[in-house]
């Protein structure tokens, strides 16, 4: 995580330095002060993806690995769908992104409300 800050300001997860040595709940409440400002200045818009984000940082259990694909799925993606026109484009940006990044593809895409297939478990 560190070695993130020496070529950017922020992390992949978009966290500044000073979210990341607060921790993960005050991390949390500055990065949400931080967009509210910026919004209430001016300088941003709180869009329906940002806080469709914050909605899933604050939702305990949102990140077990053994349920994060159907929290994600079922709940956050249709919650993002409903507050953000663009929630398709987003998904699909993710989608692409993931592919040229890792190499990966989902076995359960971005928006989908069932898997298309079965995961390929090798």
């Amino acid at each position: 995580m560190l070695a993130d800050f020496v070529y950017s300001s922020t992390t992949r997860g978009k966290e500044g330095i000073t979210q990341y040595l607060a921790g993960p709940a005050p991390g949390a409440l500055i990065a949400g002060a931080g967009d509210l400002a910026q919004t209430i200045a001016g300088n941003g818009e709180l869009k329906g993806k940002t806080l469709a984000d914050h909605l899933k940082a604050w939702t305990p259990g949102s990140s077990l690995w053994y349920t994060k694909a159907a929290t994600d799925r079922l709940i956050f993606d249709n919650i993002q769908a409903m507050i953000d026109p663009n929630y398709r484009q987003s998904f699909n940006r993710y989608e692409r992104r993931m592919k040229k990044e890792f190499g990966q593809t989902f076995w359960w895409a971005p928006g989908d409300n069932l898997p298309t297939r079965a995961p390929r478990l090798r």
